[in-house]
Parts: C-alpha cells; sequence; structure tokens
C-alpha cells in the first residue's frame, strides 16, 4: 500500500488557537480512515513566531521533520530539514520557534489524537517503557541548481539502523535517475518527504514537501528523480511502530 500526496489545497490549512497549548496552524496531509488500524498519519505544523510549545509525550511512534523557519526542540537548533524521532511516551520539548515561525511535518505509522504535556502527565507514563530520542541534520540541502548539476547518487545516513529497523536516511539524485533503496522488511512501514527537485511514483509527479507512505509489506520500488533532480528524506518506523498504544494534540 502506498499513500502519497502533494501539499493540499489551501481549504485543508485550518488555525488553531483554540487551544491553550498551541496557536498556528495545521495542514492534513494523509488522515487516518475511521475506524481503521493500523493507519498512517501525516500533517504539516506551522508554529505561530516566537511561541514556545511546551514540553510533552505522545503515544505512538513518531518523525518530525523541519520545513520552514527556525527554532529548538529541547537543547537541539532546528532548521530545514531537520529530523526528530520519538518513541511512545518519550518527553520531548520545548518547541520554541523564531521571529520567522517554525513549520514542521509530524509523521506516525498509527495515528494518534493527542498530546499529554509535562510534567502534569507524567504519572500517565507506562513504567519500564523503552525511551528513545534521536535527532540529525542533512549537510548542505542542495539549491535547484545544485540538484541539476549532480551527476552521482548519493543516500546518507541520518540514523544508523537500529536492531529493530528504526533508521532515516537523505537521498540525492541526478535528474531521471533511479536509486534502489535498503530493503524495508526490518521495519514497520516508512514515510518519503521530498525536499527538493521531484519524486515519480507510478507515473505521477511529487514535489517538494509531497509526502508518501510505503507499509512494510510493500516492495520496495527504484525511486525515480523527475528531470529536477530529486532531495527526498526516507524514515522507517521500528517493528514494533504498529503495535504502540493508542490515545490521547
Amino acid at each position: 500500500m502506498i499513500l502519497a500526496t502533494n501539499p493540499p489545497e489551501p481549504g485543508h490549512r485550518r488555525e488553531r488557537r483554540d487551544t491553550p497549548i498551541f496557536e498556528g496552524f495545521r495542514t492534513d496531509y494523509i488522515v487516518p480512515p475511521e475506524q481503521a488500524r493500523p493507519s498512517p498519519q501525516a500533517f504539516l505544523v506551522e508554529q505561530d513566531p516566537n511561541y514556545h510549545l511546551r514540553s510533552h509525550y505522545h503515544l505512538q511512534h513518531q518523525f518530525q521533520v523541519v520545513v520552514a523557519g527556525s527554532g529548538t526542540l529541547g537543547q537541539h537548533a532546528v532548521a530545514p530539514f531537520s529530523v526528530h524521532y520519538s518513541s511512545p511516551e518519550s518527553g520531548y520539548g520545548p518547541i520554541i520557534s523564531g521571529a520567522e515561525g517554525l513549520s514542521y511535518f509530524t509523521l506516525r505509522a498509527m495515528s494518534d489524537s493527542g498530546a499529554w504535556m509535562l510534567p502534569e502527565d507524567r504519572a500517565r507514563m507506562r513504567h519500564g517503557l523503552r525511551k528513545r530520542q534521536f535527532t540529525a541534520q542533512p549537510e548542505n540541502p542542495g539549491s535547484p541548481s545544485a540538484l541539476l548539476e549532480r551527476s552521482e547518487a548519493v543516500l546518507e545516513s541520518l540514523f544508523a539502523e537500529q536492531p529493530d529497523g528504526l533508521a532515516a536516511w537523505f537521498l540525492r539524485l541526478p535528474p531521471m535517475q533511479m536509486k534502489e533503496l535498503p530493503d524495508s522488511r526490518s521495519g514497520a512501514g516508512r514515510f518519503y518527504v521530498v525536499t527538493g527537485g521531484g519524486l515519480i511514483i507510478d507515473d505521477a509527479r511529487y514535489e517538494p514537501l509531497g509526502v508518501a507512505f510505503v507499509s512494510a509489506d510493500e516492495r520496495v520500488q527504484p525511486i525515480r528523480a523527475t528531470d529536477a533532480g530529486l532531495e527526498m528524506l526516507v524514515l522507517q518506523f521500528p517493528s514494533d511502530a504498529v503495535d504502540a498504544g493508542s490515545g490521547g494534540i
């Protein structure tokens, strides 16, 4: 199964100011169907300038990808295209946006519907749960002209693949070239996030900020760049990501 979308129509962008913990906008890219499990989820958060989003945790494995603006996530400075992974009930933050705001994707192999705030929801955490976080930044994401001049494919490892399949890569492809990706069967599905150039899937083109989810049982097809070349994040979930608990922005 492959779910894919280019940036949605402007009508999908919703203002969020009805909550005491967040101010900004949210745009749904991949929406889980009702009553369907497991089901991937992808949405874009646009956090207001100079806003302090408090530390919190979620019940699902998730990746976050910064796509615009600047700020900090915990002790890490973030910028396009910083990647952050957190395991279930692993507290992270605060997320503090800079003067131009901060925009980032939230990507999950299984959907979640809320955030648990810290420190007041710490007592809800399950005891003995393994908790992990990783943060990485691709080296020198290229300009459109640099993509056109590229002559070799490069697959940069952002998180070395873990025994349970967790991994992240940054792929750079010259125009119209193809590249085999590492086998995906060790994980629980992966997201593709186009950050530059364009991606071709089944003759459809996906431009920057296009997002696709590929389930673990889908045969991984070679990645093909458009005539603009391609830069793309490949974010693979650990094998237990479809077994985490459901529940409770």
